[in-house]
């Protein structure tokens, strides 16, 4: 053990910051001991490509039977190419010394797709997918400046989704990622970031060896440090992340909808029923920022994860009678947002507000084909504050958007529900104030 480590664990500097990472200011007295003075923190927002390898997967895998489709025999297309899509990443990096930062981050890329040659009857093409949602905990050290830019490394540790019509569904595991990336400053308290990074995962059973998940990204670094703050200056930048429930309804459901049911060599045929959809209720992960433009005015950029499930049901009303089972359309729903922010004055010391805005609801789909749809959304809030920079969130909002989340490249055509769908999310967090 080195005599640096061996003082920085004697002075008590690790554990606090870690605690400080993995609680967001419950432990706010630890960081600021660990940092010698105020904790200084940042939040990142990154977006970019996946590069994705599942290696050679050679060989005839049974796919078993999936919602609307029959087991079938099939093999990967050109198994050791490559997959590309669009990739994020998030999270809160928090500084040990200048040079020295532990990480906690979430990455996804959006959708990776590899085509499954069918064997045997039917042949055809469909598709396999590995979604990856990662969550790290990871080191980050830094090197001297260059040209203005602060290069550094990064390597960490995490938990891994991953979802093939292989492997199954919702397969855990852990992974390994490392890179390397550089920081550019741009004004006060905010900066360009620009990296990559390789995740490393054990693949499910069947498949098997590791995939590679290279991943280019880069985004804005807003930090809790400051060379300068004017406490009456605009505009102010709150870092929020908290957690809770979504209580999504599916809204009217029309009678006497037609579904259509192939036949070999014909286009089909039209059946007469009902349809029945259905949501779980699921908890809720949501993040975002919240900045203040005036005292009263402001903007909130964010998102939010929840997985919930939803079904379709189609009955015929008419002979002969038959209820088809009932597939699962999603695995999760996304929504994005930028809202219009009105504050109020202090109530008892708290600071409560309404708010209202526009933005996108991302339904992931358990049937490859994933569903993109305009939103919108209002609600209300209060901040709490707590000791420092820190303050309790208290948050309601209702997602809505018209029309179920039902793919349209199906094997059989599913009619579409239309109503209102309304997403309500109670939420309570934690806010970060940066500036």
């Amino acid at each position: 053990m080195s005599d640096a480590l061996k003082r920085r664990l004697q002075g008590g500097t690790i554990a606090p910051a870690v605690a400080c990472v993995l609680l967001l200011g419950a432990f706010a007295p630890a960081c600021a001991l660990a940092q010698g003075g105020a904790p200084h923190f940042e939040w990142f927002y990154e977006e970019g490509a996946s590069v994705l390898s599942l290696g050679r997967q050679g060989g005839v895998y049974q796919i078993p039977a999936f919602q609307i489709y029959a087991p079938f025999r099939g093999t990967i297309v050109s198994s050791n190419h490559f997959s590309y899509t669009g990739a994020f990443l998030t999270g809160v990096r928090y500084y040990l010394t200048p040079r020295d930062a532990i990480e906690a981050s979430a990455s996804e890329s959006i959708e990776n797709t590899f085509p499954i040659q069918r064997v045997g009857p039917g042949e055809g093409t469909t598709s396999t997918f590995e979604r990856v949602p990662n969550l790290s905990l990871s080191y980050v050290r830094y090197a001297g400046s260059i040209g203005g830019w602060r290069p550094f490394l990064v390597g960490g540790v995490g938990a891994v989704w991953t979802s093939s019509l292989i492997s199954g569904l919702d397969s855990l595991d852990g992974s390994f990622d490392f890179g390397f990336g550089a920081d550019h400053p741009i004004a006060n308290g905010l900066a360009l970031r620009v990296e990559a990074r390789d995740y490393l995962d054990r693949l499910p059973s069947p498949f098997h060896g590791y995939s590679n998940d290279i991943s280019p990204t880069a985004g804005i670094v807003i930090s809790s440090r400051q060379t300068s703050v004017d406490a009456s200056s605009f505009p102010r930048i709150q870092f929020f992340l908290g957690g809770g429930a979504s209580f999504l309804t599916g809204g009217t459901i029309p009678t006497g909808v037609g579904l259509v049911v192939p036949s070999p060599g014909t286009p089909g045929v039209i059946v007469s029923g009902v349809e029945t959809g259905s949501y779980s209720k699921a908890g809720r992960f949501a993040m975002g920022l919240d900045i203040a433009l005036s005292q009263r005015n402001g903007l909130e950029l964010g998102l939010s994860y929840s997985p919930n499930r939803y079904q379709a049901q189609f009955a015929t009303t008419q002979p002969p009678r038959i209820t088809f089972p009932a597939p699962q359309f999603t695995q999760s729903v996304d929504d994005y947002s930028v809202d219009y922010v009105r504050h109020f004055g202090r109530v008892g010391g708290d600071h409560p507000f309404v708010l209202a805005g526009l933005g996108q609801a991302h339904f992931a789909s358990a049937l490859i084909w994933d569903v993109d749809r305009l939103s919108w959304n209002f609600g209300g809030g209060v901040d709490i504050p707590l000791r420092g920079p820190f303050s309790v969130r208290l948050e309601m909002q209702d997602f809505m958007e018209e029309g179920a989340p039902v793919p349209s490249q199906l094997p059989v055509q599913i009619p579409k529900p239309g109503g209102l769908i309304n997403n309500i999310a109670p939420t309570a967090g934690l806010a970060l104030r940066l500036w």
